[in-house]
């Protein structure tokens, strides 16, 4: 079996491979750069899972499972929330699924907002390069508890129930 996943960054590979190699016995993962057609901060919900789905889209032609994963934020009256929408897509059925969401600190929330993206903004405030690849914003706000792999992964476990237990769906 082969998985593509939208994207090249590690993270989302990382948190494929590791839940594919417990569901599938003979998996292989591979990255592929996608463009997912929506900003590259989603500001909202429905942009954050529109760019998801166009990801595992793209991701699909090259596979027998295409994975999206997209990153995004929701402006909320409670405050700004980080999650991410992951996108399963093969030949017959569309999955959808969406990480845990953490509130962001007003000030990381109020640069978000003036328009700059949270990649680059957690790189300046922690003084590391491409935290985005590896522990994210969760594992900075959760102090390591939540990474961003084994937020995605949980995801990625959640949206191939459709496709594992097709007596459900």
């Amino acid at each position: 079996m082969k998985i593509i996943v939208g994207s090249t960054n590690p993270a989302k590979v990382n948190a494929v491979k590791r839940v594919a190699e417990q569901l599938f016995d003979e998996v292989e993962v591979n990255g592929l750069k996608t463009n997912s057609g929506v900003s590259d901060m989603p500001m909202s919900e429905q942009e954050t899972m529109t760019g998801s789905i166009n990801r595992a889209r793209i991701a699909s032609n090259q596979g027998d499972f295409g994975i999206g994963i997209e990153g995004g934020v929701s402006d909320t009256k409670q405050g700004m929330f980080l999650f991410a929408w992951i996108t399963i897509i093969n030949k017959n059925k569309i999955s959808l699924s969406c990480t845990n969401k953490i509130l962001l600190p007003e000030n990381i929330a109020s640069e978000l907002r003036n328009g700059r993206e949270l990649g680059p903004l957690i790189d300046e405030l922690t003084g590391q390069e491409k935290v985005s690849h590896s522990e994210g914003a969760f594992g900075l706000l959760t102090k390591g508890s939540i990474s961003r792999v084994k937020s995605f992964e949980n995801a990625v476990y959640c949206a191939f129930m459709k496709f594992i237990n097709k007596e459900y769906y």
